[in-house]
């Protein structure tokens, strides 16, 4: 019986290293390939599901490319035919309505792109501190100067007094 007993034992110790070897050989491997598939499908997942927001938008995409091209028509239509007199002609009048002193305007710059030119001058003018932020606040107003980059205030030895030098770029058609 006890030669029986170890014969049973050493087969069951032996069906055990079997079943161990494999688990070790056969399922482990299968199961971290799973696990490894499972990690590459959520991410597969979630780049699906950011590109459908992307496909679901894209409608919304297309209205807004058309609404800037319609505006970006909209804007070369605004341009004007800009001239050197011209702009002195419209900086004469805004230092008139203002009642301050243009002192001197010199063309700083001209640059030429295939659908506009962009203008700079520089420009000085004294006055009043009333004067000068009446001259400002006009030239901000009249649409054709859209940017005053820069600005210098400085004190003159009339009393009183002030002159500026500000820096207008333009843009306008060829």
């Amino acid at each position: 019986m006890s030669a029986h007993v170890i014969k049973y034992g050493a087969i069951l110790f032996l069906g055990i290293i079997l079943l161990f070897a494999g688990y070790v050989a056969i399922i482990k491997p299968a199961q971290q390939q799973l696990a490894s598939l499972e990690q590459q499908q959520i991410i597969l997942k979630t780049q699906a599901q950011k590109q459908q927001v992307q496909i679901n938008n894209i409608a919304q995409y297309e209205r807004q490319i058309r609404k800037i091209s319609a505006y970006s028509s909209w804007y070369k239509k605004q341009l004007v035919d800009i001239t050197l007199p011209l702009l002195l002609d419209q900086l004469a009048k805004v230092a008139a309505v203002s009642h301050a002193t243009l002192q001197a305007v010199q063309p700083v710059a001209k640059k030429q792109t295939a659908q506009f030119s962009r203008f700079s001058l520089q420009i000085s003018v004294q006055g009043s501190y009333q004067q000068i932020s009446a001259f400002i606040a006009n030239l901000i107003d009249d649409f054709t100067f859209v940017a005053l980059p820069n600005i210098k205030l400085t004190k003159t030895k009339i009393p009183n007094n002030l002159s500026l030098q500000i820096l207008c770029i333009t843009y306008g058609k060829l």
